[in-house]
């Protein structure tokens, strides 16, 4: 059964009692319209501030995150800053090694041209001073004795430039076939960029390796890298290496001519396969033998 109630207003001075009658249905629809309405609002004021809360969070994360791009971007900068520096200082270092060996070669090129004009011009130098002297004094033992002088010193000048010539290494040193050259290639270990400090020619394990100018042994036994291998010094700061040999017929002291079996090809040290690793240095610094010394075909076997 429904039952009413009344709500009375009364005012406080002499205005007219109202009255109100109400269903309980009535009360419980609104108690319940009350109860839904606290209830949206509260959900409402959560949110609020539930959005408030990630928003906030959102602003930390957002100044973070700024602060560490901004560090990143620093320190980028600064690494970038630190290669580049790296990289032009490498390449002032290559600069000056190949002008250092750009003179290098000039000088050896020069002394090189001077010997051989100078043992050009001995053919017949010997005929030309004894024809230049006066007749009575070819006769005489003054005379004799001044041309004896003359050939002996120039029988000394012809033998050291002999020598020199000799000492050039301007001979391939094995026969086979050129499989990496002088310069930057690829690493086929690490497969980055590196210089090759000289020029590999492959062959069979075994093939004969010869002195490439006359010279001393500086140094013959194993190493690192290049496996067994053999240093001559031919003077004038020239010196070749012969690495990756299979065995040696040197030892270190001994004097050995241009042409003369030193070596075997091998596979030592770090080698992919039978080959010679051939180097010219001079006063230390690499160069580039094909061009400057060796003939441009390399003999095949």
């Amino acid at each position: 059964m429904n039952r009413y109630y009344s709500i009375l207003i009364i005012p406080w001075r002499g205005t007219r009692i109202q009255r109100f009658v109400v269903s309980r249905r009535s009360i419980r629809l609104l108690a319940c319209t009350l109860v839904t309405l606290l209830g949206l609002g509260g959900w409402h004021l959560n949110n609020y501030y539930w959005m408030k809360l990630e928003r906030a969070r959102g602003d930390i994360l957002r100044t973070q995150l700024s602060e560490e791009v901004t560090t990143l971007s620093t320190r980028l900068k600064e690494e970038v800053a630190e290669l580049r520096a790296k990289h032009n200082e490498e390449m002032t270092r290559l600069r000056t090694q190949v002008e250092v060996q750009r003179k290098n070669l000039m000088a050896l090129q020069k002394r090189t041209k001077t010997s051989q004009l100078l043992l050009a011009k001995w053919k017949g130098l010997r005929k030309k001073i004894r024809d230049s002297l006066p007749r009575k004094r070819k006769s005489s033992l003054t005379g004799q004795q001044i041309v004896g002088e003359l050939e002996t010193s120039l029988s000394l000048l012809r033998s050291d430039l002999e020598g020199l010539i000799a000492s050039i290494p301007s001979e391939w040193p094995v026969r086979g076939w050129l499989s990496s050259r002088f310069g930057r290639r690829r690493s086929p270990w690490t497969k980055k960029m590196e210089f090759h400090t000289g020029i590999d020619i492959a062959n069979r394990r075994g093939t004969p390796v010869y002195a490439s100018g006359d010279g001393v042994v500086k140094f013959a036994g194993p190493s690192n890298g290049n496996g067994k291998n053999i240093v001559l010094n031919h003077g004038q700061g020239i010196t070749t290496l012969y690495g990756h040999l299979s065995k040696i017929h040197v030892k270190k002291g001994e004097r050995v001519k241009k042409n003369q079996k030193i070596a075997n090809v091998g596979n030592t040290g770090k080698s992919t396969n039978p080959h010679l690793h051939y180097e010219v240095r001079i006063n230390g610094t690499p160069i580039d033998p094909r061009r400057h010394l060796l003939k441009q075909k390399t003999p095949s076997s």
